[in-house]
């Protein structure tokens, strides 16, 4: 069962479906109604036909045909796991038992189908489109078929549910059906799910002993074995999957740049055989001896009977629900607030094999009528209705929010007088030898004007929203009010306080950082970016914004663009703001570009983003005149390299790109031309990096989303290894370890595999666990403590879902390298200084041999200096040791004070830097204007260093708010709108989209489901549909020498460098 639910055309053949040699057609069943009333009273040739066709048993039509057509329906695949396949037939009675179960489960499905209003009819009414939910089973005619055998005659026991595309409505008529519901692959994992609990729930009762002491699921592949069939055993009945895996390893040869989906799509493809209809009882009867010993010992064991009388114990499996459904909410609503009912079912119900939907559904509904959770039905911009639920304390932490903004309304100060702010907005666009658009003046006027404390503007992006804040800024500071800035991420928040002189910082680190005082002060608080920050932390961040200045001494302008990247924590409340405030500013008036082509272009993606009517690839094409289309697929990267390199001023330029892999081919294929050209200089000075591993919230905690050696933290630059899992009791098991820079104090054994650290203080040496060591990047990092520490996910589900994982890697950096930070770092860099006294009458005393036995010694000062240098030190926060001095008689002769000078400083994550140089184990960066010294040494400044990757290509999320001259997009079709808009806004000058011919081409919905694929086309352009699959398997697998161009397709780079060539790949629209 750990193939999903399949979903697909109805097959034309009767013959298909009827022949088998094991299952005979009426060992299958009518579902629903509507068969028996349009006469039908058995499946055979001709009522399959007659149903398929649209009509009644007596021939007449029924059912409108469009342009002479009718689709004769769809056909959905349910699938037993292997193991159990196996044992259904190798005896009658199992065979019997089982056949029962099944259809339990195909009934359950169709029930559940119908019950999610997933299947519906549609009304045209002008240009208006009316869906109508299916509502009883007897408004559809189905079939479920049983066949046992795989297209390789391999043990495969599924249902075929052939759906016959005919209902009848409320008011007696025949119409199509919509199967748009249940083509979605949220709906046909629900459903699957519904079916496997079905399957087992209905086993189970027919089993005089406890179906879990045989049964037991494989966690990595969700499939349900028997324990005492071996893996050996599985895939001696499993040839073509071995034969789809070895197709996998050469399609992906052949074609490196094509999606997992694509590979495993084609693969499928052309190891399918055509079905074996002379396949015999007996022949699969001999095979199954194999396993003949075994599948006794199984049927003694559980004891198959026919009785079906055992009452579903929901009390048994209460507690594990409660359980289950207390975690899944939790994870499914961290980054938003309404998340599916039918994702949450989907994860209970695979944590719980042997509880029903019906077990779900009523613990779920206590939920509901305790008041813990909300219900809401969402409807999508394609009108599709999904429900939903909400935690109630979301929903509440929600209202106060909103709450706040409106009792904010005329509660608050103003800052200047109309006059005075007249007049140094004059003043302003005196200077910048500029007007403000009338926008922009509205925006700032609001904000200074009126006693509302919270206001809020939609801005374009390159719109001129970071002029309102300049100038913001300069009547504050008029009227002698406080301003600071935030923002969402780091780089933002640079750019903000770089661009409008406002110092600002991330929300996160504000909220994190100690409280101080200003209560006698009044603020204003710039929030720029606001959509991307979610519920939690806007909540967080108000009650330190009152804790701070007090709730009256404050008011904020909160900017953003809805239609830009939104939050990735949970609630849009910028977004919903801007809907519902009438305190409300728009600032539509793009300045960034100053491209009249480019800028017109971006004005009509916000129209048609504003209007929902947005289709990223037909936008796209809108930009022809800043399209290279490439031919292949392959060739996007290539391109984007020297489209990179074509460019100046490359300080700033940037390619967008979609994913990881994307970015780190490009960033290391770019190092290695600026290499070549000489523009990074000097050796190779490497270093450690930690990488972010994306891992789903509902991942999270499930034992086997890890793996022994995997690094995981729950705290920031606190790391943990993973050493062992057991997913039987969803355990995992971790040892803490640290990084160091190995220096004179750090010694290496790894022969003996330890590592042994001298403590700089005291002189110990102490000896650890060596866990890694890496000679070219100088870091070492060892085992903390000897015991593992033990994690058990379904119990601690708070402290599961501050997980984050990551991978090692190192990076090198060459002088002028450009790089990013990728994490907030709180910087802490010490300066010690020593200072004594010695009291007048004992200044004999001081010998050359005191001296010498204190290596911080600075100055020796007199008692009133002393004091004066220690009330300086603490004015300033110093950390300060004082310690008295005596002789040897022990008479008191003086005082010695340590003083500590703490630097804090934040590094933003998103923060775009430039490698100087190294000395030693400082690395020196350039940040705008300023030198950015690390020294590894420094635990804080290690943790930067570790946080580091190459940033000529970035991903789109580390884009949004920034500016650059030159930009690179790649792959924009297969982004998201809210992408694309990011993408082709960050330009000031240049925009290059680089997209591939068949990206261009428009994807059509046929039959539910996406057209063929680039690999599909390819194979079908090489041979007729007739001898394609016999000619590819051959040429796959029976002859190695036509994988000929492997080494030359891993140069994804080096290929197509002539000028003819690249005339050829390239296309460039309107240039």
């Amino acid at each position: 069962m750990n193939k999903m639910l399949s979903a697909g055309k109805q097959y034309q053949n009767y013959e298909y479906y009827a022949k088998d040699p094991i299952f005979s057609v009426e060992e299958g069943h009518f579902i629903g109604g509507l068969a028996a009333e349009l006469g039908f009273k058995e499946m055979n040739k001709e009522t399959f036909e007659k149903l398929q066709a649209g009509q009644n048993a007596k021939g007449e039509q029924i059912i409108e045909m469009a342009q002479g057509k009718h689709d004769p329906g769809k056909d959905f695949t349910f699938s037993l796991d292997k193991d159990l396949s196996i044992f259904m037939l190798s005896s009658e009675q199992n065979k019997v038992a089982m056949q029962n179960a099944l259809n339990a489960a195909v009934d359950k499905i169709i029930d559940t189908a119908i019950s999610e209003g997933f299947l519906s009819w549609r009304e045209h009414k002008g240009d208006q489109i009316i869906d109508h939910k299916i509502t009883d089973k007897n408004q559809i005619a189905a079939y479920g078929f049983t066949q046992s055998l795989s297209r390789d005659n391999d043990p495969n026991v599924h249902a075929h549910i052939a759906f016959f595309n005919q209902t009848k409505t409320e008011n007696g008529d025949f119409r199509a059906i919509s199967f748009d519901g249940l083509f979605t692959k949220g709906a046909r994992e629900y459903l699957d799910n519904v079916g496997k609990n079905t399957f087992l729930d209905t086993l189970q009762k027919g089993i005089n002993k406890d179906i879990s002491s045989e049964l037991e699921t494989n966690k990595k592949t969700g499939a349900i074995n028997l324990k005492s069939y071996s893996q050996e055993d599985r895939d001696y009945f499993s040839k073509r999957s071995q034969e789809i895996e070895k197709a996998k390893i050469e399609l992906q040869k052949e074609y490196p740049n094509a999606s997992k989906g694509e590979i495993s799509q084609m693969a499928n493809k052309l190891t399918r055989n055509d079905k074996d209809f002379d396949f015999k009882k007996e022949d699969l009867d001999k095979e199954l001896e194999k396993v003949k010993g075994k599948t006794n010992a199984i049927e003694a064991n559980i004891e198959l009977s026919m009785s079906y009388n055992k009452e579903n114990n929901l009390s048994f499996y209460k507690t594990k629900l409660v359980s289950s459904l207390d975690n899944y909410m939790k994870a499914l609503t961290q980054k938003e607030i309404y998340s599916s009912k039918n994702s949450l079912f989907t994860e209970v119900l695979k944590e719980n094999r042997y509880a029903t939907i019906e077990n779900v559904k009523q613990v779920y509904d206590e939920y509901l009528k305790n008041g813990k959770i909300e219900e809401r039905d969402l409807t999508t911009k394609n009108g599709q209705t999904i429900k939903t639920f909400a935690l109630t304390e979301d929903l509440k932490a929600a209202e106060e929010i909103y709450k706040m903004a409106a009792n904010g309304r005329g509660n608050s100060f103003t800052v200047g007088t109309k006059e005075e702010n007249d007049k140094i907005i004059a003043q302003f666009e005196k200077e910048k030898g500029f007007i403000l658009s009338p926008q922009q003046r509205e925006a700032v006027e609001k904000f200074m004007n009126q006693k509302d404390q919270f206001n809020f503007t939609q801005g374009f992006a390159g719109a001129g929203k970071t002029t309102a804040f300049e100038l913001t800024k300069r009547l504050a500071e008029n009227s002698n009010f406080s301003i600071v800035g935030f923002a969402n991420n780091g780089s933002q928040a640079q750019n903000l306080m770089n661009e409008s002189g406002i110092k600002s910082q991330t929300m996160a680190s504000f909220i994190a950082s100690e409280t101080k005082n200003r209560q006698g002060e009044k603020a204003l608080v710039i929030i720029d970016e606001a959509s991307m920050t979610g519920l939690k932390t806007y909540s967080e961040f108000y009650k330190k914004l009152n804790d701070t200045f007090g709730a009256n001494n404050w008011k904020t302008s909160l900017t953003g663009d809805t239609n830009q990247l939104q939050s990735i924590g949970k609630g849009r409340v910028f977004n919903d703001n801007i809907e519902n405030s009438e305190n409300k500013t728009v600032i539509s008036d793009i300045r960034r570009q100053k491209n009249e082509t480019l800028k017109s272009h971006i004005y009509e993606y916000y129209e048609q983003f504003e209007k929902n009517k947005i289709d990223g690839q037909e936008m796209v094409k809108s930009f022809k005149d800043y399209i290279k289309v490439v031919k292949k697929e392959d060739d996007i990267l290539k391109e984007a390299v020297k489209t990179y390199m074509s460019f100046n001023k490359k300080e700033s330029t940037v390619i967008l790109v979609r994913t990881n892999e994307e970015k780190n081919i490009l960033n290391a294929e770019i190092r290695k031309e600026l290499s070549q050209q000489g523009i990074l200089k000097g050796k190779d000075n490497f270093v450690g990096t930690l990488t972010k591993k994306n891992i789903e919230e509902t991942n999270k905690l499930k034992s086997e989303s890890y793996e022994k050696g995997d690094i995981i933290s729950f705290r920031k630059s606190e790391y943990k290894e993973i050493s062992r899992t057991d997913d039987k009791n969803n355990l995992i098991y971790y040892k803490s370890f640290v990084y160091k820079n190995v220096d004179k104090n750090v010694k290496i054994d790894e022969e003996k595999n330890k590592v042994f650290i001298k403590d700089k203080k005291s002189g110990l040496i102490q000896s650890y666990d060596l866990r890694n060591y890496d000679k070219e990047s100088k870091n070492v990092s060892y085992f903390i403590g000897k015991n593992e520490s033990r994690l058990n996910l379904s119990e601690n589900s708070e402290k599961t879902l501050k997980i984050q994982k990551y991978e090692e890697n190192k990076i090198s950096l060459k002088k002028n390298d450009k790089v990013i930070f990728t994490e907030n770092i709180n910087l802490i860099n010490n300066t010690e200084k020593t200072v004594k006294y010695i009291k007048a009458s004992d200044q004999s005393l001081l010998t050359q041999k005191i001296l010498k036995a204190d290596k911080n010694f600075n100055r020796i000062l007199d008692e009133k200096k002393f004091n004066k240098e220690i009330a300086k030190a603490e004015k300033l926060g110093a950390i300060i040791n004082r310690v008295e001095l005596k002789n040897k008689d022990g008479k008191l002769i003086g005082e010695s004070a340590k003083i500590v000078y703490e630097e804090k400083k934040e590094l933003k994550n998103g923060q775009f830097a430039t490698f100087v140089e190294k000395k030693g184990n400082i690395y020196n960066f350039k940040v705008g204007e300023n030198i950015l010294s690390l020294d590894k040494n420094n635990k804080s400044n290690a943790a930067a260093l570790q946080k580091i990757e190459h940033a000529y290509a970035v991903t789109t999320d580390k884009a949004q708010g920034l500016a650059f001259l030159n930009v690179v997009s790649v792959g924009a079709v297969k982004k998201t709108a809210q992408k694309i808009l990011v993408d082709i806004t960050r330009a000031i000058k240049n925009l290059v989209l680089i997209v591939s011919e068949k990206s261009m081409e428009k994807k059509e919905l046929e039959n539910g489901k996406l057209g063929k694929s680039d690999l599909e086309k390819a194979f079908e352009n090489k041979q007729e549909k007739t001898t394609l699959r016999e000619e590819t398997k051959k040429e796959i697998f029976g002859n190695s020498k036509n994988i000929d161009k492997t080494e030359e397709k891993k140069e994804k780079f080096e290929n197509s460098k002539t000028k003819g060539e690249e005339n050829e790949n390239v296309r460039v629209y309107g240039r």
